[in-house]
């Protein structure tokens, strides 16, 4: 969005101001000796000091200026590049084409200002350009926005502030995971347990068995072959399922966002599988996100949120449940919900994993890798659905 910058300040750069001090030192001493020349020339280096910031204020190239951030890309995922431009228009004043302009721009997850690496003409337009790397997710801002121009001496810079900012919202890393597959299991345990058998895009056919469901028939091969087939393999339907994040209070924040980013992980390989997925965060849960609002929801969320104790009844009985939760920095012992499904314990080894009989509970150290962690989580998956096929 265009915006008009304001806040003009002027001010002596240190060279300038030695200058200054020089000049009306060595004035002084000329008028105290009777050094004509000291006078003079220590009254030439004022004046010149003067004069230098006289001709910045009143060139000014950043007057009734109008500049563009462009972040791209927009929305980003924790580690991915982010490239900023910075995009003036043409209608700078050409006059002052002369004076040393640059940026300087308020960036997330740095200290102070950056300077942009690219300055500008402004008589003739042009960008100014940076990459950064976001270390973390979340809503972040950047800006406000400094203009700056250097005097035609170099003793003065004036500059001018922006104060809109660009909001950016950077989505959790992910790493691919994939939904154990349903080989052998047609029903789901009492419990719950179990996986959805995935949709499939091929179709094998078998003679047809006595008991087999006859909506499995494939009519159209009887009509073909004269022969009873069935359908071996064929998308089936899917129930709710869910991913749970809960934090302990004072759970670590590093340990919070390696939570977030394997639940996401989850998420998306839960919806590429076709699988209803429902996301519960903290008291809230929001029913078959997409993918922007799940990473959406999965940036913005804060570990205060998140210490509501889940409810055993949603997540035992329709549910199939994904949940992690992370330890605080004082728990001793992590008590985990009776839920159906698996339970990613994040704790370090001191902390005493409880719960209900047959809990499949999976310990992730809080400074693993996500990588480890996911692989850690579908071994877990794979083992427990297994489990559950066999009873």
């Amino acid at each position: 969005m265009p915006s008009s910058a304001e806040h003009l300040r002027l001010r002596p750069l240190a060279i300038g101001l030695l200058l200054a001090v020089s000049g009306l030192s060595l004035a002084s001493w000329g008028v105290w000796t009777g050094a004509v020349g000291g006078v003079v020339l220590g009254t030439g280096l004022f004046v010149s000091w003067l004069l230098d910031g006289v001709i910045l204020l009143v060139g000014d190239p950043w007057r009734a200026s109008q500049v563009t951030r462009q972040v791209v890309p927009h929305p980003v995922q924790t580690g991915q590049l982010v490239n900023v431009w910075l995009l003036n228009d043409s209608r700078l004043r050409s006059s002052a084409g002369w004076l040393t302009t640059s940026y300087q721009d308020h960036v997330p997850w740095e200290q102070g200002w950056v300077t942009v690496a690219d300055t500008i003409n402004p008589a003739t337009g042009g960008h100014g350009h940076y990459g950064v790397t976001p270390p973390w997710r979340g809503v972040v801002e950047f800006g406000p926005l400094r203009l700056l121009a250097n005097s035609p001496l170099g003793l003065w810079q004036s500059g001018r502030t922006n104060t809109p900012v660009t909001p950016l919202t950077v989505w959790p890393t992910t790493v691919p995971m994939v939904v154990p597959p349903a080989a052998a299991a047609e029903t789901r345990v009492a419990t719950g347990m179990g996986m959805p058998r995935p949709h499939l895009d091929d179709t094998t056919l078998r003679e047809y068995q006595p008991g087999d469901d006859l909506h499995r028939v494939h009519w159209r091969s009887l009509a073909r072959t004269n022969t009873l087939l069935t359908r071996a393999e064929e998308p089936s339907a899917v129930w709710r399922t869910v991913g749970v994040l809960w934090a302990r209070p004072g759970a670590d924040l590093d340990a919070v966002d390696l939570g977030v980013e394997l639940l996401a992980s989850w998420g998306e390989a839960m919806r590429r599988a076709g699988q209803s997925f429902d996301l519960r965060l903290g008291a809230e849960t929001l029913r078959q996100p997409g993918r922007a609002q799940l990473m959406d929801a999965l940036a913005a969320v804060d570990a205060d949120d998140l210490t509501t104790v889940p409810a055993e009844d949603e997540l035992v009985g329709t549910n199939w449940c994904v949940l992690v939760a992370v330890a605080g920095f004082e728990d001793t012992t992590l008590v985990v919900p009776a839920l159906d499904g698996v339970a990613v314990a994040i704790a370090p080894p001191r902390v005493v994993i409880a719960g209900a009989a047959g809990l499949a509970a999976i310990r992730v150290d809080p400074g693993a890798s996500l990588a480890d962690a996911a692989r850690a989580l579908q071994v877990g998956l794979e083992s427990r659905y297994q489990t559950g096929a066999s009873q």
